[in-house]
């Protein structure tokens, strides 16, 4: 019986011809019509479906449909469209969360006590990979010419560690730089 009552509340809440699910619950004694009272299960046993219903059954039934067919159904379109609005102001970022998680994850590769600089050395291998994440062709930075355009391109601030005598690039100088890049890419100026 649960079971078919849970189906009962589904249809209804679907709007499939919940009007006669109404109408059986509604039911009252007629010329034409026969129903018996059901109190309990051995009467219901005996008489089965035909049992009077009662007319609180109209105002249940339209609040019931009020609520999940048009209440519900309007918080899922609602959700939809939230995801959508959200989906399309993220196209819109010149560098999207997705791309800027793969960015961290490929330095954390290089720099996985997390310092926050990266020496030239692996700068320029990682730059390879954040190029193929912002959309450049694997096929243009074999060239080296064009993989040092890039790297000009991208006008990241060079620092100098003074502990172990080498130059490195920070962290946020080159998630900026990419960005802009971005934007010049995607808009085409910077203001």
């Amino acid at each position: 019986m649960f079971f078919i009552s849970r189906y009962t509340l589904l249809r209804i809440s679907l709007g499939e011809l919940w009007y006669l699910i109404l109408s059986d619950s509604a039911r009252a004694i007629a010329p034409n019509n026969i129903c018996f009272q059901v109190s309990n299960y051995e009467e219901f046993q005996k008489y089965g479906f035909m049992g009077c219903g009662t007319n609180l059954a109209y105002v249940y039934f339209f609040l019931f449909h009020l609520t999940f067919s048009l209440i519900l159904f309007n918080l899922f379109i609602a959700a939809i469209i939230t995801a959508y609005d959200e989906e399309a102001k993220a196209q819109k970022n010149a560098v999207s969360r997705y791309q800027l998680d793969d960015i961290k994850k490929k330095w954390k590769i290089f720099d996985p006590d997390a310092h926050g600089f990266l020496n030239y050395k692996n700068f320029w291998q990682f730059s390879s990979q954040i190029a193929l994440v912002l959309g450049v062709k694997s096929d243009d930075l074999l060239d080296i010419n064009n993989k040092k355009d890039f790297l000009k391109t991208l006008k990241i601030p060079i620092y100098e560690n003074l502990n172990h005598k080498i130059y490195c690039y920070k962290f946020h100088d080159v998630v900026i730089a990419l960005c802009k890049m971005s934007v010049i890419l995607r808009y085409g100026v910077i203001k």
